[in-house]
This record gives C-alpha cells, structure tokens and sequence, in this order.
C-alpha cells in the first residue's frame, strides 16, 4: 500500500489499491505507480472506465484487442499482461496468438483488421485519408473517436509504464496454473 500521506485523495488511493489486491491477488504494478499521485491517479482512471463502459459504441473484444496490439507496438510488458488477461477472461486464445499477423489471419473480421490498423498508425502517428475513409466504412464518427480515445489511452498508459519500468503482474501466467 501507498506510505502514510495526509489527505482524502490519498485514502481513496489506498482503498482503490485494497480493492485491486482483493481482485487480482495483488496491487497491479502500474497503480502503485500511478497512486504515488493521487490527482493523476483518479483521472487516469475516470477516462479507462469512460472508454471502457458497456454502452461503448466499440465492442469489449475489440477494444482489449486494441489495447494489447497497442501495448505490442510500445513494448510495455504490463499492458500486454494486462490486456490479455481481460481478454482471455470472455475470449479463446486464438486472436491473440494470430494478433501480430492480424492482416493476413482469417479469423479478423475486416472490421477488426482496420481497427487494428487504425490503432497502429495512431500509434505511430501515420494515419492518413485513405485509411480514414476505410474506417468509416464500418464506423460511425463517434465509433471513430472511441477508437482514438481507445488507442490514445493505450499509448499513455504504456509510454508511462515503460518509462517507468513497470513490470507485468503475470496475471496471465497465474491465470494459466
């Protein structure tokens, strides 16, 4: 748990971190980073239940998907970790095996395929017209800026990790034992 600290933010903190142990087994590495600062912590929570909440116009699969192939992209181990666990909680492990070949796999459903090559050129900052075009093919504009917030999240979280050295809670290593 957080050290000792005065102030209702920090023992909101130290309930959050209560709950996760309770959840995972353990205090996820990355909120202990995260908890050190209170006033980053909760935000940066508030927007990944935001993009995260049932009536997304982006279904979960896909956005876990999403999340993992961006957590690839930025070599963040903790995300990965994190993000298969979610989804291999509702999901086979066939589309994560498949993941990095994800243009050429038969099981991505086309819609799949230009998420997650949307989510990429996000990432590297490359997405252009052509793509933008086959992107409303199959999403509404607001679908559209779900995907955004759901790769933009994903690349702040794991750019912060990284750069912190956050390391994998192996939630799916246990999950497998």
């Amino acid at each position: 748990m957080m050290e000792a600290k005065k102030g209702i933010l920090y023992w909101l903190a130290n309930l959050f971190l209560k709950n996760q142990h309770s959840k995972f087994g353990s205090i996820l590495n990355s909120s202990k980073a995260w908890a050190k600062v209170p006033a980053l912590y909760f935000p940066f929570n508030l927007f990944f239940k935001a993009i995260s909440r049932k009536k997304s116009l982006i279904e979960e699969s896909l956005r876990t998907l999403i999340s993992i192939r961006v957590s690839q992209l930025n070599n963040c181990s903790f995300c990965i970790d994190m993000n298969s666990y979610l989804y291999l909680k509702a999901n086979s492990k066939e589309k994560i095996k498949d993941l990095l070949l994800y243009r050429t796999s038969p099981i991505f459903s086309e819609k799949e395929k230009i998420a997650l090559e949307y989510a990429e050129m996000v990432t590297l900052n490359k997405v252009d017209d052509d793509l933008r075009d086959k992107l409303q093919k199959h999403f509404t504009d607001e679908a559209i800026v779900e995907l955004t917030a759901i790769a933009a999240f994903q690349n702040m979280s794991a750019k912060f990790n990284s750069a912190l050295k956050v390391e994998s809670n192996n939630l799916c290593e246990r999950e497998s034992n």
